[in-house]
């Protein structure tokens, strides 16, 4: 009897047990499948796949310091080779095999210990970016102050997707001919340099696969960004400063001497002038071109040979019918001119503002205060970057258009190479590069996106404020 009662009581439990289960289930069932279902989705968006958020993985390369690796669609496949042997090391070839082919790359360079040095071995991995691609890589190498000098051979594999293309910070320097500068915001060092006498400035084409600069006082030269081959020389006496149509078919290049300048309106197909366009003045600071295909020319005083009936104007061509169609008046000091959709941002130096202009109608839309000299001015994302050069700390503004033109932050730059902070430019990556002006070492300074310092790059003498990004920045 009491052994049945017993049975009964088991079963009762059971029941209550299988219920308590089944109402659990039915309770926390939608969340937990919620939950799956949300994990299933990041995962398949690459959130917990490490290779989808790191461009490659590196395995192997014994005898080597850290190697990082990147492959760039139509460029190849860049590799940061460090060296932790505590003595100097002397990369002599890279050999990368890829999809059954053979690349070889025979630049040389010595690493100095615990320093890294960026090579590229062109073509040797995919063209087309997010496509996985593999590559087995062997590095030949020498010990040169050693008594066993080699050679020696470190191999290892690289694993991962093409990325975008690579981002280059363009710096031009005003003096001592350190010409123009291209730096790899991949490894963070000069890849580049093309020598200038007083570059003045440096521009992108509209694609980011050239870059235009002044290369001698009476020449511009086209140069391409992905073989670093010139493309074009340009002659025109008294060389000023250029920009490329919206299109890149044209250049628009400014010459002057005296008290006037021209516009000139060059074919890039036919490399021939087409039209030049008289300028009232030679006190020219920038130029810019807006989203209708006028150009934006800022006229400064305070120069001994300016002229004085555009002084503080910003005049406005038209190339399409070679002609001034208007001048705008107000301005203080415009140092710098940069087009973000439709309108124009205008640096004024001494009064400490940047005017917004409407570029169809031409007219003011407002002036947003910045403080002390307003320098450079760039946009990424929606958002203005502005440098603004003041005593004891530059800063840099962020500014959104899209919320009546605040200025939504505000960041003290780093007192650490001297007062002049002229340039400003946003890599693909979303960091930020900062040009320092100090005597007689420039310095490229690298922000994250949250405003900290993890980069410096050294640079020759006298960064300007045109530092540009090219390909993808």
């Amino acid at each position: 009897m009491f052994k049945h009662t017993n049975n009964s009581l088991n079963l009762i439990s059971k029941s209550k047990r299988s219920q308590s289960a089944l109402e659990y289930m039915m309770t926390y069932g939608w969340a937990i499948l919620i939950i799956v279902i949300v994990a299933v989705i990041l995962y398949s968006m690459g959130i917990f796949n490490p290779s989808s958020s790191v461009t490659s993985t590196v395995t192997g390369f014994n005898g080597l310091g850290v190697v990082t690796a990147n492959c760039v669609p139509n460029q190849g496949l860049f590799l940061v080779i460090g060296d932790l042997t505590g003595y100097p090391i002397e990369i002599t070839q890279l050999n990368v095999t890829y999809s059954s082919k053979v690349f070889i790359s025979n630049e040389s360079s010595v690493i100095l210990p615990t320093k890294t040095s960026e090579f590229l071995v062109p073509q040797a991995c995919s063209n087309s970016a997010g496509l996985p691609s593999s590559e087995s890589v062997v590095v030949r190498y020498l010990e040169p102050y050693q008594t066993l000098k080699g050679p020696f051979i470190s191999s290892g594999y690289v694993t991962g997707k093409a990325s975008s293309p690579e981002s280059y910070i363009i710096d031009a320097l005003t003096s001592n001919g350190d010409g123009v500068q291209v730096v790899s915001a991949f490894s963070n060092t000069i890849v580049k340099s093309f020598n200038s006498p007083s570059p003045y400035f440096v521009m992108k084409s509209p694609n980011g696969s050239d870059i235009l600069f002044r290369s001698s006082l009476n020449s511009f030269s086209i140069v391409d960004m992905y073989n670093f081959n010139q493309l074009d020389n340009i002659t025109i006496p008294n060389a000023g400063q250029g920009i490329y149509s919206l299109n890149g078919s044209y250049l628009y290049l400014l010459n002057g001497s005296g008290t006037s300048s021209n516009l000139i309106v060059y074919d890039l197909s036919s490399h021939t002038i087409k039209v030049i366009i008289p300028i009232p003045t030679d006190c020219i600071a920038n130029l810019g071109i807006s989203k209708q295909g006028n150009i934006y020319i800022s006229t400064e005083n305070g120069w001994p040979s300016c002229g004085t009936s555009d002084e503080n104007e910003v005049v406005v061509v038209s190339p399409s019918q070679g002609k001034i169609i208007k001048n705008i008046t107000g301005f203080s000091y415009p140092v710098f001119v940069q087009r973000l959709n439709g309108t124009m941002f205008i640096g004024n130096w001494q009064s400490n503002t940047i005017s917004v202009i409407n570029t169809t109608t031409n007219n003011y839309i407002t002036n947003i205060t910045t403080g002390q000299n307003p320098q450079a001015i760039t946009y990424s994302n929606g958002l203005i970057y502005a440098t603004v050069v003041h005593s004891p700390n530059s800063s840099l503004l962020v500014i959104n258009p899209f919320n009546n033109y605040k200025v939504v932050n505000n960041i003290t730059l780093p007192n650490i190479y001297g007062l002049q902070v002229p340039g400003v430019a946003i890599a693909s990556n979303g960091n930020i590069y900062v040009s320092y002006r100090s005597s007689p070492i420039g310095h490229l300074l690298e922000l994250s996106s949250a405003f900290k310092v993890i980069g410096n790059v050294t640079l020759g003498n006298g960064p300007y404020e045109d530092i540009s990004v090219n390909l993808n920045g």
